[in-house]
C-alpha cells in the first residue's frame, strides 16, 4: 500500500473511532482513580491479600502509562493537519505499544477473579482443572495482545501486510478479543456454577450473600466481556480492508484498560458487600423481633378489651333478668 493523501471523509474514518475510545478511556480512568481512593480507604483494603495488593499497585501502574498514551494520541490526532495515510494511518508509536499493556491488565484482573472462583470448591481435582483452563486462557490473551504490538510495530514502520507464520495484524485482533472475552465468560461461568452449588447448603442469610456474591462477580465480567465481543465482532465483519472501517474496533477496545480496573475493584470489594449485606440482615431480624413482640403485646391487650366488654355484657344480661324479681320481692 504506496502513501496517498486521505480525503475528508476518510480522515474522519480513521481518526474518529481512536478519538472516540480515548476518550472513553480517559473518562473510566477519572472514575477508576476515584474508586482506587476509596478502595485503600475501605476495609477491603486491610483485608486484601499482600499478593492482591502487589497486584492492585501494579495494574493501576499500568492503566496510569496507557492513559498516559491515550491522552498522547488524542492530541496527536486533535491538532494534526496531516492529510497523508502515511500519518493518519499508521497511528502513533505509543499506540502501537498500548495493546501488550490492555492484554496484561485484563490478565492480571482475570486471574484475581480467578483465585475467588477457586475458593468456592474444596475438591482438588476442580482446582487444578480450573487452574490450568483459567491460566491457559489468560497466556494466550497476553500472547494475542503482544503478537498485535508486534504488527502494530511494523505496521507503523509502513510495512502493512506482514505475517508471521499465517499470523495477520487482524488475525491477532481477532485471537486477542476472543480469547479475552471467553477468558472473562469461563471464569465468572465457573465461579457461577461453584456458588450456585453452595447455595443449597446455607440458611436464607448465607444465600442472600451467596446471591450478592453471584451479582458482584457478574458485574465486574459483564462490561469487560462485552466490548471485547464488540470489538471481535467488528473486526470479523469488516477485517480491515476498507480504509471507512479499518479502526472500528479502536473504540470497543481502548476502554478496556479502565473497564478492567474497574472490575478488579468490583471483585475486591465483595467482602465489604457481604459484611453490608449480613449487619444488614442482622439488623433485619432484630426489627422483625420488636415487630412481633409489639404485635403480640398489642394482640393481648385487644383480646383483654373483647373480654372485658363481653363479660360487662353477661353482667349487665344477669342485672337485668334479676331486676324483675327483686321487684317482686320487694
Amino acid at each position: 500500500m504506496s502513501d496517498f493523501i486521505v480525503t475528508q471523509r476518510q480522515a474522519v474514518a480513521l481518526i474518529a473511532p481512536v478519538l472516540a475510545g480515548g476518550c472513553a478511556q480517559l473518562f473510566l480512568f477519572g472514575i477508576l482513580v476515584c474508586t482506587f481512593v476509596n478502595f485503600v480507604a475501605s476495609p477491603a483494603w486491610r483485608a486484601t491479600l499482600p499478593t492482591q495488593k502487589l497486584v492492585v499497585l501494579l495494574v493501576m501502574t499500568l492503566i496510569t502509562v496507557e492513559t498516559a498514551f491515550c491522552v498522547h494520541d488524542l492530541i496527536f490526532y486533535g491538532v494534526t493537519t496531516a492529510t497523508q495515510f502515511s500519518v493518519l494511518g499508521r497511528g502513533t508509536l505509543t499506540e502501537c505499544l498500548e495493546p501488550a499493556l490492555t492484554g496484561l491488565i485484563g490478565a492480571l484482573t482475570q486471574l484475581v477473579l480467578a483465585s475467588r472462583a477457586l475458593r468456592a470448591t474444596n475438591n482438588p481435582w476442580i482446582r487444578w482443572g480450573c487452574t490450568f483452563v483459567f491460566g491457559s486462557l489468560c497466556l494466550l490473551e497476553v500472547l494475542a495482545a503482544i503478537s498485535l504490538t508486534y504488527f502494530s510495530i511494523w505496521y507503523h514502520k509502513g510495512v502493512y501486510h506482514l505475517r508471521l507464520g499465517g499470523l495477520t495484524f487482524s488475525l491477532s485482533l481477532k485471537f486477542w478479543m476472543w480469547f479475552a472475552a471467553c477468558a472473562d465468560v469461563v471464569i465468572t461461568g465457573t465461579y457461577v456454577v461453584l456458588i450456585i452449588k453452595r447455595l443449597k447448603r446455607h440458611t436464607e442469610t448465607g444465600r442472600n450473600v451467596m446471591i450478592l456474591i453471584l451479582r458482584a462477580a457478574i458485574q465486574s465480567a459483564s462490561y469487560t466481556a462485552g466490548f471485547a465481543i464488540l470489538a471481535a465482532a467488528s473486526e470479523e465483519v469488516f477485517e480491515g480492508t476498507d480504509i471507512m472501517t479499518y479502526d472500528i474496533p479502536y473504540a470497543f477496545w481502548l476502554p478496556l484498560a479502565s473497564l478492567y480496573g474497574l472490575s478488579l475493584f468490583c471483585t475486591l470489594s465483595i467482602g465489604d458487600k457481604v459484611a453490608s449485606q449480613v449487619r444488614y440482615e442482622h439488623e433485619l431480624t432484630l426489627e422483625d423481633v420488636e415487630n412481633r413482640f409489639s404485635r403480640q403485646v398489642e394482640q393481648i391487650r385487644e383480646e383483654a378489651v373483647v373480654e372485658e366488654d363481653v363479660v360487662r355484657n353477661r353482667v349487665e344480661e344477669k342485672e337485668a333478668r334479676l331486676a324483675p324479681r327483686a321487684i317482686e320481692i320487694v
